[in-house]
């Protein structure tokens, strides 16, 4: 430590330096709130999904503009989207603009089949407005996804590029949008923009935005404490010049690892910055106290670091082991903020002995004033009351380990039942207007999420099979009776709507033709016009996979759980044989993953316990005081989720990463006291 302090120069340039590089490369660090960045990286169904992405395209890639206009059907109504659709068309990064003006379809004309505009141009006739929508309110195609079904409001869909991954484009995009349709619409007209691309852009703008606001909030909370603490410039500048140096190398070797910022992972800075003022705080407490019994300060900087230095340093291995815990988890978010969030921890430690040894000897003298003051004449009311608490305590020792034990495990059933769900809106406030576009897009269209079901047969063509086709038709037409799916489209609503076509319209042929060959032919003469971008969604180019896509709403994790069990029921004794329906994709993936956290939870704090636990044991070599120390780091973990059960707080990605954080903070507290006991022992 005398060696710190002689080259306490080299020490303070190099550190600050190297901070000052990481953090340059810190700003570099890639944002990613799609719901892939919270998903399991190894769960085997993510290589169906990917697999499925090849094969069918993206499903989470459109935007929707979303307006309401009681004269939809009108040639004014009509002639409006169409010049919004056109106007929309300007906007960059987006592949395709569709809506009710110009979406192609179906339509036969002889024994030919063309895929041509549904709508012609304008101008248009009243009469015709008024048979387009009666065809298309209640379209098996159209119908609850470009028009809802009382024909007054209608929707523009508009796929981005599918190259496009970074959240900073989307909301650009998003906002451009948002613009244009502001541009093309009668002035004061509501209006909507929303989709999963739109919400991803939303929370890289609001985290963007609440990061920078927390961090100078919580920084002013921390100098307001800090001066009440030590009354003094080097007691509120020291712990927040250490707090800040670690977050910069934090963010740099962050950047070097390739990690990507998600919703969970936007808590570590704070993290950094509460665990680095902890042991600044304890360092800097106890340097006054071994100032003011030796009047020197170099020797109070010795004798300091070595009373506290093998605590801090336990307290952050400690804290390091209750992150590095979180690795045990299937979420690969949740095992990511747990590595990042360790070493974050360790450097902090780092950075805090490099640094603070130099600091204190460049300050000279502290000044004894403050919540910390060692000088029993400026004892402040703080300490008078924690003496008392001390002495209450010291002779109810049994009456609080029996009650803290009795209570633990009342706590402990509280907090086995907590509810565990998970929404894709779930960190985004109901005023939002992101938010109140998808509460739109739900109440009046179908929803905007995928809930796939994958149809493999075994063969090239085996999709043509009328049997097959029938089945899909079957599970198509019976997901909008589920609890949140209101719309089913699948290949068996092309090949009805080809049928109908090549037979005059005549609706009696909306049905599933008999043979395979027919089947066969209808999408062989699809195929041949210039547009294919209908097939593409539905059914793989060897014709042996098909997707049914069922448009759901953002209701949760159980809604979703429960949908897809009332599904795989309609879907028993329905298969042919060598044939297989298979509900997946991210909505699987994701709920699955949710579903684990409290597992994950349980596995990953009780093996961090264990592991605090034997190494307070051997540092101390006392098995009594390693069981001890389990009640109060436990206590805080088992309250936080009972008062979660009884408030009916769900327990979600964002919230779990909250017991970790306890975890640490209690075990801090707990060594230091521990060593501190020992000490004056």
């Amino acid at each position: 430590r005398s060696f710190a302090l002689r080259f306490r120069w080299f020490f303070l340039t190099i550190t600050i330096l190297g901070a000052v590089i990481l953090g340059y490369f810190g700003t570099k660090i890639r944002t990613n709130f799609s719901p892939d960045a919270l998903f399991l990286s190894d769960d085997h169904e993510m290589e169906l999904v990917d697999k499925m992405k090849e094969t069918f395209g993206e499903s989470t890639n459109a935007i929707y503009v979303l307006y309401t206009d009681p004269y939809l059907f009108t040639p004014d109504g009509l002639t409006l989207l169409n010049k919004l659709t056109n106007h929309l068309e300007k906007a960059q990064h987006v592949a395709k603009v569709q809506s009710l003006t110009n979406m192609t379809y179906f339509r036969g004309n002889g024994q030919l089949l063309q895929v041509d505009q549904y709508l012609h141009d304008p101008p248009y006739s009243k009469e015709e407005c008024l048979q387009w929508k009666a065809e298309l309110v209640n379209h098996p195609f159209f119908g609850g996804l470009l028009v809802s079904r009382d024909g007054k409001s209608t929707a523009i869909m508009l796929e981005i590029e599918e190259n496009i991954t970074n959240d900073s484009i989307k909301k650009e995009i998003s906002t451009q949008i948002s613009q244009l349709t502001k541009e093309a619409l009668p002035e004061n007209t509501e209006f909507h923009v929303i989709g999963v691309p739109t919400i991803q852009g939303e929370y890289w703008y609001l985290v963007k935005g609440d990061q920078l606001n927390f961090i100078i909030l919580i920084n002013l909370i921390f100098i307001i404490i800090l001066f009440n603490i030590y009354r003094s410039f080097d007691g509120v500048f020291l712990p927040l010049f250490v707090s800040g140096l670690s977050l910069l190398c934090l963010t740099g070797a962050a950047y070097f690892v390739d990690y990507e910022i998600n919703i969970i992972s936007t808590a570590i800075p704070t993290i950094v910055l509460v665990y680095g003022l902890a042991d600044s705080i304890h360092i800097l407490s106890r340097y006054r106290e071994e100032y003011y019994k030796h009047q020197d300060s170099q020797t109070a900087i010795v004798c300091t670091f070595q009373a506290v230095g093998l605590a801090c340093f336990m307290t952050s291995f400690t804290t390091f082991i209750g992150f590095a815990s979180l690795l045990t988890a299937k979420l690969n978010a949740i095992r990511q903020f747990g590595l990042v969030s360790g070493i974050g921890v360790m450097l902090t430690y780092m950075v805090t002995m490099l640094v603070l040894p130099g600091a204190l000897s460049l300050f000279g003298k502290p000044r004894m004033s403050g919540l910390a003051s060692p000088d029993s004449h400026t004892r402040s009311w703080l300490d008078a009351t924690l003496d008392r608490l001390q002495r209450w305590i010291a002779s109810h020792i049994k009456l609080i380990l029996i009650s803290s034990t009795v209570l633990l495990v009342a706590l402990l059933y509280l907090a086995i039942n907590v509810h565990v769900d998970s929404r894709l809106l779930e960190e985004i406030w109901p005023d939002n207007p992101t938010y109140k576009s998808t509460r739109f897009i739900e109440d009046h269209f179908s929803g905007f999420l995928p809930f796939e079901i994958l149809v493999r047969t075994n063969q090239e063509g085996g999709i043509f099979r009328p049997e097959v086709m029938r089945a899909i038709d079957e599970v198509t037409n019976f997901l909008p009776q589920t609890k949140i799916l209101e719309k089913g489209l699948s290949a068996s609503i092309l090949v009805k709507s080809m049928n109908q076509a090549l037979h005059g319209n005549d609706s009696a042929y909306f049905k599933i033709p008999d043979t395979r060959e027919q089947i066969a032919q209808y999408f062989f003469l699809a195929e041949m016009s210039e547009d294919t971008d209908l097939l593409r969604p539905y059914i793989s180019d060897d014709r042996s996979w098909a997707r049914i896509n069922g448009m759901r709403k953002d209701k949760g994790r159980k809604a979703f759980n429960e949908t897809k069990k009332q599904v795989e029921a309609f879907m028993k004794g329905k298969i042919p044989p060598g044939v297989d329906f298979k509900i997946t994709g991210l909505g699987v993936v994701i709920n699955r993953a949710v579903g684990n956290i409290v597992h994950d939870l349980m596995t990953s704090i009780f093996a961090a316990l264990l592991f605090i636990a034997l190494v307070i044991a051997l540092e101390f070599k006392s098995l009594k005081i390693a069981l001890l120390s389990i009640i109060p780091n436990t206590m805080p973990l088992v309250v936080t989720m009972a008062f979660m059960t009884v408030e009916d707080i769900k327990l979600r990605i964002a919230t779990a990463i909250l017991f970790s954080i306890a975890l640490g903070i209690a075990v801090d507290d707990t060594i230091h006291l521990i060593v501190r006991y020992r000490e004056e022992y």
